[in-house]
């Protein structure tokens, strides 16, 4: 599962995957993860990551906030994906508007050098509204 959370930011950014595919891989072995990178030998990497939810830092500080968790030493970035944040109104989703553009989140978080750990829902707890689901379920 741990694997699966790392790799869907890919699915996001197309086109940091077809970069990243080219160059490395990053793969569950054992209790540990390992980064093959253009034939050199596996490298172990320690993820230490912090939390940062993306819907509840206003967008103009994720930068900022990111930096502060590079500033302890921290080198990847969870964060849940709260459906009700992304679909208030019934198959009305939305991924652009200020503050929701989780691509713009886990780009960021990427030319920061940051791994991405994303906990899409559809339940959460977070100490968000109804654990993320949306009202109109």
């Amino acid at each position: 599962r741990p694997l699966v959370a790392l790799l869907l930011p890919l699915w996001l950014c197309p086109s940091s995957a077809m970069r990243l595919a080219q160059k490395r891989r990053f793969i569950a072995r054992g209790r540990d993860f390992v980064l093959q990178q253009d034939g050199a030998p596996d490298r172990t990497v320690r993820l230490h990551a912090g939390e940062m939810h993306y819907f509840r830092v206003p967008e103009v500080h994720w930068e900022d906030r990111m930096l502060r968790l590079r500033a302890m030493g921290l080198n990847a970035v969870s964060t849940y994906v709260a459906w009700n944040w992304h679909e208030q109104v019934e198959g009305v989703f939305d991924y652009s508007s200020p503050g929701k553009n989780l691509t713009r989140f886990v780009r960021l978080a990427d030319k920061l050098g940051f791994f991405v750990i994303l906990r899409p829902g559809p339940y959460i707890c977070a100490e968000w509204d109804f654990g993320g689901l949306p009202a109109w379920l």
